[in-house]
């Protein structure tokens, strides 16, 4: 909630009597500024920090005055750049049109490629975009999408699986699987897609009968089968997909905790070779709270094994929902917190990408300041190696240091969230999201750091 935008103090139809009523209006209207100008000052704080030269790139509504959300953003190995989405074609929000727009130019200019046609789909969104990058697959430089809708003939109650692909990097586009791939059941979603370096493509998200869910379409095959299935009883959902050098597919996940439907709770889960019946869980992680939910929303590998997964947790100690990226340097065996980060009045992590160099990490989401007005956010994390005192012995330490790279509103107090993030094949760092403007109305951004 914006606080500024609520009655800081509703005075009394008739003044109060002079003495003790009065001083205790004044004082209390006086501590109501000071809060407004307090909240104000953090967010001011927050915007006046030293951040790297980011620029929007895009601003988009679909239809002019309606909502447009952008979800995920990659490219291709040409050099494009696709951002998918949303936007809304009704007032009411019946109506949403799933959108791909591709940019060949950087970002300077973006023309949409895919767009599902109301008739077909009157109410659908794309979550999730990958191309195929590894020369020596099958479907090298193939595009896929992925994401959820209504489909026109199936009852409005039906939500389903939505995956395209494109041989022509977006001039057509195909459906790659079934939009009810799951026996029995009728409401489903895809979260990301992803290419193995062998020409897997895997698909992960959720079912309402089967919990967090992947598929896969083996290098060559023309059909997706299911790989993984949590089962209802632990619902939630698989929010990413990467792969590892030496120790196979990861998935950042969450899942409710037994007994307690509804509370997710942050969870990593592994699969040596991705097949049926080989996943296991690597990593739980909570805070040992009243409240002890999280998720864990994103994943990547570097070249020598290093995996970090962003995401969100609550806090204990600030009762918070805290910004997390945890690590692993052993493909998943130990796990430690890199960056723990709550702002003003909490935080929540969302999309992780490396730079061009491999080792720079950006991650992205929301921050909130003390007024409760969100933020986009991004951090970057660096590598270093520092002197740590071990007894009486000074040895050196591997770590990374966050700091803020990119706080940005479309309009003053008013909400703006960083989804996913990736580079290009030049190194430049592209953002996407959605951001309110003074009415209060979602603007698909997109932003951009340029090498």
């Amino acid at each position: 909630m914006n606080t500024c935008n609520s009655p800081l103090l509703t005075l009394p139809a008739t003044a109060p009597a002079a003495g003790k009523a009065s001083s205790t209006a004044h004082r209390a209207l006086a501590a109501a500024l000071l809060a407004l100008a307090t909240g104000y000052a953090s967010s001011l704080a927050l915007q006046a920090q030293t951040l790297d030269p980011w620029e929007t790139m895009d601003d988009f509504q679909h239809t002019r005055g309606l909502l447009a959300v952008s979800a995920d953003i990659s490219g291709d190995p040409a050099g494009n750049i696709y951002a998918v989405g949303s936007g809304t074609a009704a007032a009411d929000g019946s109506q949403r049109i799933a959108l791909v727009q591709k940019s060949a130019d950087q970002g300077a200019t973006w023309t949409i490629v895919d767009e599902l046609s109301l008739s077909d789909w009157p109410w659908a969104h794309y979550r999730a975009f990958t191309s195929d990058t590894s020369p020596t697959s099958p479907t090298f430089g193939r595009l896929f999408v992925g994401g959820n809708g209504y489909p026109a003939n199936q009852p409005s109650t039906n939500l389903a699986w939505i995956i395209r692909e494109s041989a022509d990097q977006g001039a057509t586009w195909t459906t790659a699987d079934s939009p009810f791939p799951f026996v029995g059941d009728t409401y489903a979603g895809c979260a990301d897609i992803k290419v193995s370096p062998s020409g897997d493509v895997y698909a992960s998200g959720s079912s309402l009968k089967y919990g967090a869910v992947v598929r896969r379409r083996s290098a060559g095959a023309s059909q997706f089968t299911t790989v993984f299935a949590a089962g209802q009883s632990t619902a939630g959902s698989c929010w990413s997909i990467a792969f590892h050098p030496t120790r196979g597919v990861f998935t950042a996940c969450d899942k409710d905790i037994t007994g307690s439907p509804g509370i997710p709770v942050w969870t990593v889960r592994r699969s040596p070779s991705g097949n049926s019946n080989t996943w296991t869980t690597v990593d739980t992680f909570m805070s040992p709270t009243i409240k002890p939910y999280g998720s864990a929303r994103d994943i990547v590998v570097t070249d020598s094994g290093m995996i970090y997964v962003s995401g969100w947790t609550y806090s204990v100690k600030t009762r918070l929902e805290t910004w997390v990226v945890r690590s692993s340097a052993d493909g998943g065996v130990t796990w430690t917190i890199s960056d723990s980060y709550t702002g003003s009045w909490g935080a929540e992590g969302s999309g992780i990408a490396l730079d061009s160099t491999g080792t720079n990490i950006f991650v992205c989401g929301r921050v909130q300041d003390s007024s409760g007005s969100s933020h986009w956010l991004v951090r970057k994390g660096t590598p270093v190696v520092k002197l740590v005192q071990q007894g009486k012995k000074w040895v050196q330490v591997s770590t990374v240091v966050w700091a803020n790279s990119d706080v940005f509103q479309l309009a003053q107090n008013q909400a703006a969230m960083a989804n996913d993030l990736n580079r290009d094949p030049s190194g430049n760092i592209f953002v996407s999201g959605h951001a309110a403007d003074a009415t209060g109305v979602d603007h698909w951004i997109v932003r951009k750091l340029a090498k």
